[in-house]
């Protein structure tokens, strides 16, 4: 691979012509598959580049135009489909780092190449277009327009989805039958684009996700991301029951880590909400919920001899601990600072006063969520309510922070774990979930002024 990378796809006079190309995007998928989300978004980057200098966003009727090293690469070339592929996963990426995209274009996105397309062709060049609106609401920018408000992205999902029958969006059966299969990949494919599908639902309502209850569109919003973060799970669980494999598809381990971030969120969230609508519906799921939750962070911890996997688990086992106190009855008061004063370097939780039960969620780049045990809503300051505005003011006594209630001590079994990718799924997760950085122009819900005030005793699960 590093001399791969060293001879070709470096080497500027290789890589300026469609095989270079190919290439760059080969070295992606590797990278994408090893976990590497930020150098493969780098590398995908670096080939919409290359794809704009050599005018293939242009299109062309005429393939023999564009640069090759083999004169029968030229053969059934297409500039468009090509350019979809690179801006495919370009746009996944960049969700999923909570990056921005890039701005290689293609006429492949319009209504009569679409027409024209495969329903799996269409329903992949769809999910571009969705992430697109996504992504343009969250970075900013001039007012969104009336069509790419969240219902109508909401519409869109749907539309994507009736592209294919009702039986497709059964769960992949990928046992140990397809092992033998002479060729699993149309399944694989299908789990990859399911994955897809839920994980783009899911960022779409993210930000109504901690709202508070007393709007139809927080309600929804709320019934969705459960849904989604089940579905993604759910698959993750079909997926590495088949395939276990550490370099193997290591972006479902991210999705499945933001799934069960949001989940349990959201039970948390309902203990604090008891006449919420959704409420009563979590108080009976929750057992199934938590379980499906739990064989996630087993399914990580097997991996225990890799970092990844090994930092992943950790955090959701710290996240389900809280939410088994939730469930047990201990109360929780949740607040949110935005000043980190550079010394957040990695995602990071710890427990900073033992007694007390003050739990701290470190999110570099965000900053911190302090989760705080047995305080009354009344107690906290209204600047240390979570909100959607900048907090400028951290707790004092939080400041310090011991080592040794660190849950996620990276000095131990972390191996050389880039936590860059970790800090930029963290940052796009919680800045979608709390608000920040949205610029969706649809009708603003209250947030919950006493977001986590929990039940429940301490439990570290997965």
């Amino acid at each position: 691979m590093d001399a791969a990378v060293r001879v070709v796809t470096s080497n500027d006079k290789l890589t300026a012509s469609v095989e270079g190309i190919e290439c760059i995007m080969i070295e992606a998928m590797i990278q994408n598959y090893a976990g590497d989300l930020h150098c493969a978004w780098m590398t995908a980057r670096r080939a919409s580049a290359v794809a704009q200098m050599l005018g293939l966003h242009r299109g062309s009727s005429k393939p023999s135009t564009f640069k090759v090293l083999v004169p029968e690469t030229s053969s059934g070339f297409d500039p468009d489909q090509f350019c979809c592929r690179i801006i495919e996963m370009d746009r996944y990426l960049s969700l999923t780092l909570g990056l921005p995209q890039s701005s290689l274009e293609t006429r492949g996105f319009g209504a009569e190449a679409m027409a024209a397309c495969h329903p799996l062709d269409r329903i992949a060049r769809l999910q571009c277009i969705i992430a697109d609106r996504i992504l343009s609401r969250r970075v900013g920018g001039p007012n969104k327009k009336k069509s790419e408000n969240i219902q109508h992205i909401d519409e869109m999902l749907k539309e994507a989805a009736a592209l294919m029958p009702s039986q497709w969006w059964l769960t992949p059966d990928l046992d140990a039958n397809n092992l033998t299969a002479p060729n699993p990949l149309p399944e694989v494919a299908r789990a990859m684009y399911q994955f897809s599908h839920f994980h783009l639902v899911l960022r779409l309502h993210l930000p109504y996700v901690l709202r508070s209850s007393g709007n139809s569109m927080c309600e929804h919003s709320k019934a969705t991301a459960i849904h989604s973060a089940r579905e993604i799970m759910s698959r993750y669980i079909a997926f590495r029951k088949w395939n276990t494999g550490i370099y193997y598809c290591r972006g479902v381990d991210y999705l499945s880590f933001i799934a069960l971030i949001v989940l349990c969120l959201v039970h948390i969230d309902a203990r604090n909400q008891p006449m919420a609508q959704h409420e009563v519906v979590l108080d009976h799921s929750r057992p199934s919920d938590r379980a499906m939750m739990e064989r996630t962070v087993g399914i990580l911890r097997i991996m225990e001899d890799d970092a990844i996997a090994t930092k992943l688990s950790r955090i959701m086992e710290y996240l389900l601990q809280v939410e088994a106190a939730s469930a047990s009855g201990i109360g929780y008061n949740t607040s949110t600072s935005e000043v980190d004063e550079g010394l957040a370097t990695e995602c990071d939780g710890r427990f900073v006063d033992e007694e007390n039960g003050v739990l701290q969620l470190q999110i570099p780049y965000f900053g911190t969520i302090t989760l705080q045990r047995g305080l009354a809503p009344s107690t906290v300051t209204a600047a240390g309510i979570l909100s959607t505005q900048a907090c400028e003011h951290t707790q004092p006594s939080l400041t310090a922070w011991d080592n040794q209630w660190s849950l996620l001590d990276s000095s131990e079994h972390m191996g050389e774990l880039d936590d860059w990718t970790l800090q930029s799924i963290n940052e796009g997760l919680f800045g979608d979930l709390l608000g920040f950085g949205s610029t969706d122009q649809g009708p603003e819900p209250v947030l919950d002024e006493s977001f986590i005030h929990i039940p429940s005793s301490l439990e570290m699960g997965e």
